[in-house]
């Protein structure tokens, strides 16, 4: 509507609005979201990548949409397997 009212070009307007979309998305996905979702669940960025590319590998979209869940959860488990494993040491024991 832009370029129909101001008499400029409908194809530059429209590629200078999917550069826009372009660079807002390439910012959103590697600079934000990592940094976010490493906050929130405690996974370093470049662990949550891989479990992201194994996952999509694995699954394909449904592998994207559970990758970090199920390998948080996946985490969260092994670290109680490695804690319960542990023996207890008491003062007492020498």
């Amino acid at each position: 509507m832009h370029a129909v009212e101001s008499g400029n070009n409908v194809w530059m307007i429209l590629s200078l609005t999917g550069l826009v979309f372009v660079v807002v998305q390439i910012i959103q996905d590697i600079i934000l979201v990592p940094k976010i979702m490493g906050k929130v669940t405690g996974l370093n960025p470049a662990m949550m990548m891989l479990s992201l590319s194994i996952w999509g590998k694995l699954l394909g979209l449904l592998g994207l949409i559970i990758a970090l869940p199920v390998t948080y959860l996946l985490l969260v488990y092994y670290r109680r397997m490695i804690a319960s494993a542990r023996p207890a040491v008491s003062d007492g024991d020498a």
